[in-house]
């Protein structure tokens, strides 16, 4: 379930930022390593928080351009919950102490989790039985496509930003 999702990339997200702050950082041996309990704190407000915050931006706007249908707030969660899984293998990338690395990883979970998230959302809309494929290929109307190019934009620069505090929160 999205619930799991979510709580396996919280841990695998605090191991992995503490894990990477040990490989990289220029210790004896004699160094032992010290767990940092405020990883597990900040990743679980921001995983979560994220999980559900998303889903309720992605509700309101598709509510206000009218192409939602009956989409409903769970099921948003869920699709966004499920997104979230690409960021596990990406998480365990980074903990390599190679620079520029983790970008790689943390760039190539934002475009899985995308590329998921936008086809389920796109499947889901026509499922409900909006206007959505009328409004993206109606050529008299201007209007739709700004109102699917809205949702898109919005969509893609929330996960963007997710993926961006993801990097800099836990694998600076």
């Amino acid at each position: 379930s999205p619930f799991w999702i979510c709580t396996t990339l919280i841990l695998i997200t605090s191991v992995s930022a503490g894990l990477a702050k040990y490989f990289s950082s220029n210790q004896t041996e004699d160094m032992t390593y010290k767990s940092d309990i405020k990883t597990l704190t900040v990743a679980t407000s921001f995983v979560y928080g994220f999980a559900v915050a998303m889903p309720a931006a992605a509700y309101f706007v598709l509510s206000r351009l009218e192409v939602g249908g009956k989409l409903e707030v769970v099921e948003l969660i869920c699709v966004y919950g499920y997104s979230l899984a690409a960021f596990i293998p990406s998480s365990l990338g980074c903990i390599i102490p190679v620079d520029g690395l983790d970008w790689v990883f943390v760039l190539a979970g934002f475009g899985f989790s995308s590329a998921f998230l936008l086809r389920n959302l796109w499947i889901r809309l026509q499922a409900q039985g909006s206007s959505i494929a009328d409004i993206t290929t109606d050529t008299n109307s201007g209007e739709g496509r700004k109102k699917i190019a809205t949702l898109l934009i919005g969509l893609i620069g929330l996960h963007l930003c997710f993926t961006i505090g993801l990097k800099f929160l836990f694998f600076s």
